[in-house]
């Protein structure tokens, strides 16, 4: 099976494993009867209809997700739902639960903060109180932008697992090439060391 475009090398494998792969198609079942060579623990199957080989680990998968389906699973169409407004954890107000979900399924961290229109909190604020919450769930490499008193961005911004600093505008779009590692970046306009 040497063929160009084709996948690397194959053992059998044991029939009893079947996984489903779920996108816009309709419901693919694909017997996963090979095992790559290279790596016993990982499971790569190939699926004609989508014309692209799939990896997963078997042990615990039971189903295979096609990422670039992610965004057509993810539009439902809100148009008829009732309008509830939803205030969401990352500060974002949402008019109808529909509208949530259709975020939540790209963003499984997004929680409902209450209902209603969230408060008028700053975009920083906002972030920084979003990406607290997803580093205490789980992603502990994740970037937490420091905000000023009066919610705006503070001029440098760090992140503290790559350890870059850099400039950000007030508003916290980043400066170009103010990027620095494990350094204080020199900001244009005030200065950088003011506390």
């Amino acid at each position: 099976m040497g063929t160009r475009g084709s996948p690397s090398p194959w053992h059998p494998m044991p029939p009893r494993l079947q996984f489903q792969v779920i996108g816009s198609l309709p419901l693919l079942e694909v017997k996963a009867d090979r095992l790559n060579e290279k790596d016993q623990n990982v499971l790569t199957v190939y699926v004609p209809q989508l014309n692209l080989p799939v990896t997963t680990k078997p042990l615990k998968s039971e189903f295979l997700r096609v990422d670039q389906d992610k965004d057509r699973e993810c539009s439902l169409d809100c148009a008829g739902s009732p309008q509830k407004s939803l205030c969401a954890s990352d500060g974002r107000t949402f008019l109808s639960r529909c509208e949530f979900q259709r975020a939540k399924c790209k963003d499984p961290q997004l929680e409902i903060a209450y209902r209603g229109n969230c408060k008028d909190v700053s975009r920083c604020v906002a972030e920084r109180k979003y990406t607290q919450e997803q580093a205490r769930k789980e992603f502990q490499q994740v970037f937490i932008p420091e905000c000023n008193d009066d919610g705006t961005y503070s001029q440098v911004q760090c992140h503290s697992y790559t350890g870059y600093c850099w400039c950000v505008t007030p508003n916290g779009r980043p400066i170009s090439g103010t990027a620095v590692a494990h350094k204080t970046p020199r900001c244009p306009g005030k200065s950088c060391l003011s506390g």
